[in-house]
């Protein structure tokens, strides 16, 4: 069965504690079932317009235990039915009766789903509202009789109506006839327990009751005269609580649903395309009411981008094709009215953002008033309304020729798809907990914005996380390469030792990146140590030592910051930006570390012959003169130098065409290869030419592939790094300084 929400008596809760309250688990919550109709009515008839579930919140509050209940408990967009389910299942759960709750689909489902999850009598108090009598076998009788009605009703209108595709109003036909069965022994289990007085001053009884809940929870518990103590003091007939929202004001498509988070987030998130947000809504209500209009000035006043048809269609544009778009995207607003429902475009639109899959994480409804999609036999209305439109289509068509109609063909076939998915759809959406149009209207669309960049945030750092476990995967799989290599076996058994790990490569990517260094460095001087007595050829050690620099290569990777790389490599992948790109280092050594991070290749260096400075082996250092340089000397300077680093030969004179095509393509595809020449200039140089925009402006006309980069860290700037630089740098050259040969005796 999936009965859904959105009628009179809408209720569900989750099993957690709201706003700093004592901390409870899901097995010590304690939960409220009742109908909205009665929590709504009883704030009107009382004079401190406080509802019965109001007293009980602030009388349990008072007694330090959290009443979980569904205006608190239920986010916007979440499912009722996983809350209900959560209820249901739920350790200590309050039950309010009434006739409204009787009537209810809802609440039956909560109250069949208890008994179905064990320990009724145990896990349930209830209080009987309006002098409900469920003793009485007239009155048993009554429901049962109202249950009947009620299947029979719904039965007779499906059978007005085709039978395929709507699933839920079987599902819906079945429950009522399970409420119909289980009922009566609900009833009964109920009158044989006695109840709380509705009138939550009889001190005795409700100090009675707030003792029973403590010894459910399993907390020490006082006496009943404690308790009566404790009423009489006042502690039940405090003020209620101030809450932002009237329940009056609550809905889920129509007036009795249910409230949802409020979260606030701190600073806005920069949109991409793959974050962007579309509204998918009916053009005849816009017009009518200009909801998105106004749905577009809350975004814009939070510096966000909403994409809709009117901006993003422009003349001659495919509108298929942005309705595609639509439906691919990752954050949906839908604005549900009853022209949305019997439009061919939104349905199609609908149609297109279910077949993407993950639907209810990907949309965020907005249903307009009027609007009620829960009631089977306002879906029946629906489905009834497609199947006329598909008959009166294929009546007209009859009277046509077969041949050159493949457009009206596909008005038909879309036309079958929208009422074979309608009920699905509708169902999917019923689910989803909303607010009404005013109060999104009211409060600026608050509560959905923040929703929307709630889940931005959230799918955002899952992509990070996604990212950062994928880099370390590909750099275990590269160690793994060198380490499985027949002449690297040497090396790979001193680690196992140095490590005491059979799996010396999924541990040095899980240690401290120092330590994983350190034992990497100390792995290896064992092993050249051990070919000193071996007396190995040249070639021997040097593809040990080629192996050991490349494992070396890829794990120096991991000290690079994960957020950093996110935060710059945007910068990189976009060509218009590859000149004069700052980067917070101080060393030639840490740029290579953080350039190769970037670009996803193992770090290469080259040393002096002292073994003191290091740098990229293809980073190219400007040591120009300060001053005196005309810009076209500097650039035909910095091309000889880049020259003689990619091709490793005294560069031409001059520089033709031809000889600037092959240098710029050269460096594009070595990058490819895995070598990243770029040019480094140290902002610490006062009056450097190089800082000249002009100079830039002539190298990028000629090498666009050229990375330039500035290195420097003032004062506030953060490390890159998750170690000090100078640190990494020591780490580098005393990895480097291993003399293979040289320590032979």
């Amino acid at each position: 069965m999936s009965p859904i929400n959105t009628d009179p008596h809408v209720f569900a809760i989750e099993g957690v504690v709201m706003n700093g309250q004592k901390n409870q688990t899901k097995n010590d919550a304690v939960f409220v079932s009742y109908a909205w109709k009665d929590e709504n009515q009883s704030k009107n008839d009382a004079k401190d317009q406080q509802g019965l579930v109001d007293q009980l919140e602030q009388v349990c509050k008072e007694h330090n235990i959290t009443l979980l209940r569904d205006k608190d408990c239920i986010g916007y967009g979440e499912s009722i039915r996983q809350f209900m389910d959560e209820l249901a299942a739920g350790g200590c759960i309050i039950v309010v009766l009434s006739d409204a709750y009787l009537k209810s689909k809802y609440c039956m489902y909560e109250l069949l789903e208890i008994e179905k999850n064990g320990q009724f009598h145990d896990r349930v108090f209830h209080v009987v509202l309006n002098g409900l009598r469920i003793d009485d076998a007239k009155e048993k009788i009554y429901y049962l009789k109202y249950w009947e009605e009620e299947a029979a009703s719904l039965k007779e209108e499906m059978a007005n109506v085709d039978p395929t595709y709507m699933d839920s109003i079987r599902d819906d036909l079945n429950f009522y006839a399970d409420i119909r069965r289980g009922i009566d022994n609900l009833m009964k289990i109920l009158a044989d327990k006695k109840a709380l007085p509705e009138n939550i001053d009889a001190g005795t009884d409700f100090g009675a009751f707030i003792g029973k809940l403590y010894s459910r929870l399993g907390w020490t518990s006082k006496t009943n005269d404690d308790w009566q103590s404790d009423l009489s003091n006042g502690l039940s007939k405090t003020k209620p609580v101030n809450t932002s929202l009237d329940s009056s004001q609550l809905v889920n498509n129509n007036s009795d649903a249910i409230v949802t988070e409020g979260v606030v987030m701190n600073g806005q998130k920069n949109q991409t395309k793959n974050d962007a947000v579309f509204v998918s809504y009916a053009w005849k209500v816009e017009n009518e009411k200009a909801v998105v209009d106004r749905l577009e000035q809350a975004f814009n006043s939070r510096d966000i981008t909403l994409l809709r048809d009117k901006n993003e269609i422009k003349y001659k544009d495919s509108i298929r094709q942005y309705m595609e778009r639509l439906g691919a995207g990752d954050y949906i607003i839908v604005v549900l009215s009853d022209a949305y429902l019997k439009s061919k475009f939104c349905m199609f639109e609908l149609l297109t953002i279910n077949e993407h899959k993950q639907f209810h994480q990907r949309v965020f409804p907005i249903v307009l008033q009027g609007l009620n999609i829960s009631e089977p036999e306002t879906k029946l209305d629906y489905l009834n309304y497609w199947d006329d439109k598909i008959a009166i289509l294929e009546e007209k068509m009859k009277k046509s020729r077969q041949a050159h109609r493949n457009g009206v063909n596909e008005d038909l076939n879309l036309y079958m798809e929208i009422r074979r998915s309608c009920d699905n759809l509708m169902t999917i959406l019923a689910d989803m907990n909303v607010l009404t149009e005013e109060i999104h209207v009211e409060t600026d669309f608050e509560v959905l914005i923040d929703k929307i960049l709630l889940t931005l945030n959230e799918d955002d750092k899952k992509q990070k996380e996604a990212a950062r476990k994928k880099f370390r995967l590909k750099v275990k799989e590269k160690i793994n390469q060198q380490l499985n290599r027949n002449p690297l076996f040497l090396l790979k058994t001193a680690l196992v030792e140095e490590l005491a790990s059979q799996y010396p490569a999924d541990t040095l990517c899980a240690n401290d990146i120092e330590t994983s260094i350190k034992s990497l460095h100390k792995a290896t001087k064992k092993c050249f140590d051990f070919l000193l007595d071996e007396n190995p050829s040249d070639t021997e050690r040097q593809i040990i030592w080629n192996g050991a620099v490349s494992i070396f290569g890829w794990l120096i990777l991991l000290s690079v910051q994960d957020e950093k790389v996110i935060a710059y490599e945007k910068l990189f992948n976009d060509e218009s930006n590859n000149f004069n790109i700052k980067i917070p280092v101080e060393t030639e050594a840490g740029i290579e570390v953080f350039v190769s991070r970037l670009s996803e290749q193992p770090a290469t260096f080259k040393v002096d012959d002292a073994c003191m400075d290091v740098a990229g082996r293809y980073c190219v250092g400007a040591h120009l003169p300060e001053g005196g340089c005309h810009e076209d000397d500097l650039v035909l300077e910095i091309k000889r130098l880049i020259w003689k680093s990619v091709f490793n030969q005294e560069p031409p004179a001059v520089f033709s065409k031809s000889d600037i095509d092959d240098l710029n393509y050269t460096l594009q595809v070595r990058r490819e290869y895995g070598e990243n020449h770029y040019l480094i200039i140290p902002v610490s140089v006062q009056n450097n030419p190089l800082n000249n925009p002009e100079v830039y402006r002539k190298l990028s006309e000629d090498l666009s592939a050229l990375w330039t980069i500035s290195i420097g860290r003032g004062e506030n700037e953060s490390e890159v790094l998750l170690m000090p630089e100078f640190h990494l740098l020591v780490l580098i050259r005393e990895f480097l300084r291993i003399n293979y040969k040289g320590n032979k005796k």
